[in-house]
């Protein structure tokens, strides 16, 4: 099935380092998500659902379900509590999956075996309450947790919840190749996010810059054959790394626009 992201439109919504005008709600992400006729979205870390009342909660589930849609939800850090929040909230959203983007400090190398036993621990304390909901923790690779780690740590707990959800370009900020990524996550994979990049040549050298997709240098139809070979059933959610404009309205307008794109690129060239 094909979702969006909240983190498809992350100038729209903000972060806290940049909040426009009027950001986006999650009402209006719904209908954004409706207006382009995907069956699910993910409401990720960038609209802060730990801060919403129990009232506020229970009306976004119910617009959800109204809209047909159905929601994972996402989260971002290394606190068991916050996480336990979130797996209580997506209970009442009705998400059967919590995305998890785990903070791993990479600064000390000596340390990252001390970091990854953090992490274990970490999920050690949060799935008896995952457990207790039916809810999945779709670990995420990121630039601070690569592939092999989360491997690792799927295959410790060996728990039908613990799993993966694979993004496609995070795995380049980390100088991972994105298909080989899929290829040994795609076993323990049950969400996605498609998204792409391009290597942009600057005076100090090459940098990573999001595009719409179909204009980077991902091979997505390479990976979503690896994922469906591999059995993948699960929604594959857009979201998009694009740069910023220097004018708020212009970057919202160009925003838009590489959805569209992404749209019809997922569409047309993937089938989704």
């Amino acid at each position: 099935m094909l979702g969006l992201s909240s983190f498809v439109y992350r100038w729209a919504i903000g972060r806290s380092y940049y909040r426009p005008e009027n950001p986006m709600t999650p009402v209006q992400f719904m209908n954004a998500a409706i207006h382009h006729g995907v069956g699910a979205v993910m409401f990720c870390h960038n609209f802060p659902f730990e801060t919403y009342t129990r009232d506020e909660v229970q009306a976004l589930s119910r617009a959800s379900r109204q809209a047909g849609l159905q929601v994972e939800m996402g989260a971002r850090g290394s606190a068991p509590d916050y996480f336990n929040t979130m797996l209580e909230i997506s209970d009442r959203m009705g998400a059967g999956i919590l995305r998890l983007t785990l903070d791993v400090d990479r600064a000390d190398k000596a340390g990252i075996p001390q970091e990854l036993q953090r992490i274990r621990a970490c999920l050690e304390r949060i799935l008896p309450v995952a457990r207790k909901y039916g809810i999945s923790l779709a670990v995420e690779n990121y630039i601070d947790l690569l592939s092999p780690e989360i491997v690792d740590i799927v295959e410790y707990f060996h728990d039908p919840l613990v799993r993966v959800c694979y993004d496609s370009a995070n795995s380049i900020l980390g100088f991972e190749n994105p298909v080989e990524t899929a290829r040994l996550l795609a076993p323990y994979t049950i969400t996605a996010h498609f998204k792409d990049v391009k290597s942009v040549l600057n005076p100090r050298g090459n940098i990573i810059q999001g595009t719409a997709l179909g204009d980077g240098m991902v091979d997505l139809p390479g990976i979503l054959q690896v994922l469906r070979r591999d059995g993948f059933q699960g929604c594959i959610h857009l979201e998009l790394y694009i740069d910023r404009k220097d004018d708020p309205l212009e970057t919202l307008v160009w925003e838009e626009m590489c959805v569209e794109k992404s749209m019809t690129y997922a569409r047309q060239v993937l089938g989704l």
